[in-house]
């Protein structure tokens, strides 16, 4: 394979360079080292990724946001929506969901694709990084439930 080849990911208009994309993932990784702050980075990518017919969405921090009210059957409803049912009252958030346009937080969709991000591993000064399927084992349990649940996952590091 010849390493100077220009390889074409994605056909939309380039949001973030790969240069870009390396340099501030690591350095979210040494500064901050919290996967929630990647999405700097991760969405500009994910972007680039979608068809014109689809947007990525964050939902990491979803959990309970929302109106509160005493009932909170369609805060309930739209997770049960847009996640990855594991248990009969339970559910795995992905991090980010592949949607149609016509999603929106008061129109929940079912996803096309779930995105599981992880924060990557540097030992050393990051001179060593520790391979993302070192933890699949870790992340098993959710990573099924949200294959059973969309049938396509993305499970990444940034890295790998």
């Amino acid at each position: 394979m010849n390493k100077d080849a220009n390889y074409e990911i994605v056909s939309n208009a380039e949001k973030i360079s790969y240069l870009d994309f390396i340099t501030r993932l690591i350095e979210i990784h040494r500064d901050c080292n919290h996967e929630h702050y990647l999405s700097e980075v991760f969405i500009p990518f994910f972007q680039m990724c979608c068809s014109e017919k689809l947007k990525i969405v964050p939902i990491y921090d979803d959990r309970s946001c929302g109106p509160r009210t005493e009932n909170q059957t369609e805060s309930k409803k739209r997770m049960r929506t847009i996640c990855a049912p594991k248990g009969d009252d339970e559910y795995v958030v992905p991090d980010y969901i592949f949607v149609t346009k016509d999603y929106s937080f008061s129109n929940p969709i079912k996803p096309l694709l779930m995105v599981e991000t992880k924060n990557p591993v540097f030992i050393k000064d990051e001179t060593v990084y520790r391979k993302l399927s070192d933890f699949v084992v870790d992340n098993k349990s959710e990573l099924l439930a949200e294959i059973s649940s969309c049938k396509y996952v993305i499970f990444t590091d940034g890295i790998t």
